[in-house]
């Protein structure tokens, strides 16, 4: 009996390494894919990227077709609700306003956390003022969005997950 168990372990763990090791090299497309789409989503202008590491963070210089840089992207990840939550952000030259965010992965409530993943919740950061006089913005609101002053509008009835979002883009 025992033998057995031990040759069904073993049988389904070698499947299992074989379904992994056939399967990355597609995930890895996969997810540089997105990554791609979400860099000329969230850089509308841009034709070409470059990849940069400093300090362990990636950053995507954005550039147009005449070769002028238009902005920077890069990877932020943080908390929601229920777990982590990555985005894409883009940033302009002076890394003084937000032109862009996409969530690239999350698997919050459906319904009302995935709400940041819409168009009208990502609206909210495009535009949005980082600094003023060398202070970090970057709030929300229940109420209204004022960009000049780097406040969004929180989502109703999910601000959790505004509020997660806002504090992994600062």
């Amino acid at each position: 009996m025992i033998l057995v168990l031990v040759t069904i372990t073993c049988i389904s763990g070698l499947i299992l390494s074989i379904t992994w090791s056939l399967s990355v090299h597609k995930i890895k497309q996969n997810e540089k894919m997105v990554l791609e789409k979400a860099i000329y989503e969230i850089s509308p202008t841009a034709v070409t990227y470059e990849t940069k590491i400093q300090k362990d963070t990636i950053i995507y210089k954005c550039f147009d077709e005449n070769k002028n840089l238009i902005s920077y992207a890069f990877m932020a990840e943080g908390s929601g609700f229920q777990a982590a939550i990555k985005a894409l952000v883009a940033v302009d030259p002076k890394w003084q306003k937000i032109t862009g965010i996409q969530i690239l992965e999350q698997t919050e409530t459906p319904g009302l956390g995935t709400k940041i993943t819409e168009p009208s919740f990502l609206n909210e950061f495009k535009n949005l003022v980082l600094q003023t006089q060398n202070q970090t913005l970057i709030s929300y609101s229940k109420n209204s969005t004022d960009k000049e002053h780097g406040v969004i509008k929180a989502i109703t009835g999910a601000t959790i997950w505004s509020k997660a979002v806002v504090t992994l883009v600062r």
